[in-house]
């Protein structure tokens, strides 16, 4: 394989997709509610993500539901893992049968009480979605792994 295949290759391989909405003050009108889909299509460039709500509204910020959380996703994408961001607290308990790792699987949580270490409610935590796209088949495009950044508000 050439350099430059190998590099647009490299670069198709991770990607990193940033959240966007208001800071500080949170506006209403930007947070979503559960559960999540994680829309991936990876067999176009580029490659397109979005986080949307049960009513379809973008869900970059997303408010649990008396501290559950619950993410879908298509057939095509697996999530590989849901974890804080780097030297974040994740005081979350991943449900046993509900955790990615296969296309299509969904991926659900709960947020901890505060008797049990978890954060009181209004809390913002900020955490990693990690998920693979597979492309169409005969697509000529190859699997892709993604780092999601959205941001999670315990209620």
């Amino acid at each position: 394989m050439s350099r430059a295949g190998w590099y647009g290759s490299l670069l198709a391989a991770v990607a990193l997709v940033v959240s966007c909405g208001p800071k500080g003050g949170r506006d209403r009108a930007f947070v979503g509610k559960v559960p999540i889909d994680i829309d991936v299509s990876c067999d176009e460039n580029p490659i397109t993500v979005s986080l949307k709500d049960k009513d379809g509204n973008p869900a970059w910020v997303v408010d649990t539901d008396n501290r559950q959380i619950r993410w879908k996703v298509k057939q095509h994408v697996t999530i590989n893992a849901i974890q804080p961001k780097v030297g974040g607290n994740w005081p979350i308990d991943v449900d046993p049968g509900e955790h990615g790792g296969a296309g299509g699987r969904p991926y659900k949580a709960t947020v901890k009480s505060v008797q049990n270490g978890g954060p009181v409610d209004g809390t913002s935590i900020p955490y990693a979605i990690d998920v693979t796209c597979q492309p169409s088949p005969g697509s000529s495009g190859k699997p892709v792994r993604l780092l999601i950044d959205p941001e999670m508000i315990v209620r």
